[in-house]
């Protein structure tokens, strides 16, 4: 039996889509929308950061050329219209199954240049992709551990 690299990046994707929006959606959107005592990043900023980059992965895996986004000082931050939990819900459901479909329809040794000239294969990218979602799942963990939650919520 051999590895199927493309069956095993869609179970990820599939895996850490579920684990993201389950914690997700075990926060209150309050706890979402401000900086953890004062400070620390507003989850809902990380939260469009996900879409954001799955966005941008799907398209590179799409081969389509993209322009480079400004970095300029600091984190990103999420616009007005998004900080609604059920508009973070809907944004990051619809950019997994974006990458998803992306990559079912790729080859998935494909080469993906980025801007600084790097390549990476279609599966890479993949990957690249659930260890993006899964950082920040750490994330919304440790917020509702900080909020009294315990609770496994992937199950």
């Amino acid at each position: 039996m051999s590895f199927d690299l493309k069956s095993y990046a869609l179970g990820r994707l599939k895996d850490s889509q579920s684990s993201f929006a389950n914690d997700l959606f075990a926060l209150e959107e309050a706890d979402l929308l401000v900086s953890p005592l004062g400070s620390a990043r507003p989850p809902v900023d990380f939260i469009y950061e996900v879409v954001f980059i799955n966005r941008r992965l799907a398209a590179r895996i799409r081969g389509e050329a993209l322009e480079p986004f400004a970095r300029g000082e600091g984190w990103m931050v999420a616009p007005a219209e998004f900080r609604a939990k059920d508009v973070m819900v809907a944004e990051f459901h619809a950019s997994m199954d974006e990458i998803t479909a992306s990559l079912e329809a790729a080859d998935i040794e494909t080469k993906v240049t980025f801007p600084d000239g790097s390549q990476q294969t279609v599966g890479e990218v993949a990957l690249f992709a659930t260890i993006h979602v899964t950082y920040h799942d750490g994330q919304l963990n440790y917020l509702q551990s900080m909020k009294g939650d315990d609770a496994v919520h992937w199950d």
